[in-house]
């Protein structure tokens, strides 16, 4: 989602765009793989990696979508967050 927030006494925010952009069908597989604590599959450290760097790519594809269908550009943005993906390791 694209918000503007007021500046400093006048916190305010409006929505100007969002996204929702579903996991191609191989990504959300290996992801639900990951995350399940199945035998050999939690916590490897190598497909932990990868798929952090995939959803960061992943992720960096949609704000770019985002900001560009609000009719911005990413220089008129201040900040991109994530509030991360959760795993468990063993």
């Amino acid at each position: 989602m694209l918000l503007k927030i007021g500046q400093f006494l006048l916190f305010r925010m409006r929505l100007l765009q969002f996204l929702t952009k579903p996991y191609p069908p191989a990504v959300r597989e290996g992801l639900v793989r990951l995350c399940s604590g199945g035998e050999g599959e939690r916590g490897v450290l190598g497909d932990v990696c990868r798929y952090n760097y995939l959803l960061g790519q992943l992720f960096a594809e949609a704000a770019d979508e985002v900001v560009t269908r609000a009719g911005h550009s990413m220089s008129d943005i201040t900040a991109i967050g994530s509030h991360g993906w959760p795993i468990q390791v063993s």
